[in-house]
C-alpha cells in the first residue's frame, strides 16, 4: 500500500469517517481557531471544504465523526455541544445539545450510536436526531476519550486515570478495574471467528 499525503491548507484533522461515497474529515482551522469539515469522493484524491466557522462565532473544534449506517448519516461531535448531521457529507445539520459539553467520540454499531466526552457523559441515539442523555457529567467523573461496540450491542468506554465502562446499547453503565491508572484514549472491537 502506498500513501500520498494530500494538502488540506490550515486544517488540523482530528477524526474522519467513510460512508455514503465519501470521506469526511472533521477538525479545525488553523490554530485550532474554529470548526471545519472537509469532504473527497471515493477516491479521496480532492478535498473540498463542507463547513468552517471561525473561533468569533464559535470558539471550538469538531474531534471525530462516523457513518452511522442504521441513520444513513455522519455524525460529527466536538467541543461546545456541537453535533453535526450529514447524509452526504456535503450539507450539515448543526445541533447544540448542552454549550458546557465536551464530546470527543462517537462509535456506531447496527441502530446504536454513542457519543462520549468530558466529565463521563454519554449519549446514545436510535437515528441519530434526538440524543439521550445516558450518563450525565459529574466533576467528579473522568473524561471519556473513546467508545465501540459489539455486534450485541454491548459498548465499551475508556478514558482518563484508566477508566473503563461498558453498557448495554450505551444505556446503563457499569465501571471495571482494570489495575492501571493511566490514560486510554482509544478502544476498538474485532470479532473473533
Amino acid at each position: 500500500m502506498t500513501w500520498i499525503s494530500r494538502a488540506l491548507g490550515d486544517f488540523h484533522v482530528y477524526g474522519a469517517a467513510c460512508g455514503a461515497g465519501q470521506f469526511v474529515a472533521v477538525g479545525a482551522r488553523g490554530n485550532e481557531m474554529g470548526k471545519k469539515i472537509m469532504a473527497a469522493g471515493p477516491d479521496g484524491e480532492v478535498w473540498t471544504v463542507r463547513y468552517s466557522e471561525n473561533a468569533k462565532t464559535d470558539g471550538t473544534h469538531l474531534n471525530q465523526v462516523a457513518w452511522f449506517e442504521a441513520a444513513g448519516k455522519f455524525v460529527a461531535v466536538g467541543n461546545h455541544g456541537a453535533i453535526f448531521t450529514s447524509v452526504d457529507g456535503n450539507g450539515w445539520e448543526k445541533k447544540i445539545i448542552n454549550r458546557k459539553a465536551t464530546y470527543n467520540f462517537v462509535a456506531c454499531v447496527g441502530d446504536t450510536l454513542v457519543i462520549v466526552g468530558d466529565k463521563g457523559r454519554a449519549l446514545n441515539s436510535n437515528d441519530g436526531t434526538h440524543f439521550n442523555v445516558m450518563r450525565r457529567a459529574d466533576r467528579g467523573n473522568p473524561d471519556l476519550y473513546g467508545v465501540a461496540g459489539d455486534n450485541a450491542g454491548t459498548f465499551v468506554a475508556v478514558g482518563e486515570y484508566g477508566i473503563v465502562l461498558t453498557g448495554q446499547r450505551g444505556m446503563s453503565w457499569e465501571s471495571i478495574d482494570v489495575g492501571t491508572t493511566e490514560r486510554f484514549c482509544g478502544v476498538t472491537y474485532r470479532q473473533v471467528r
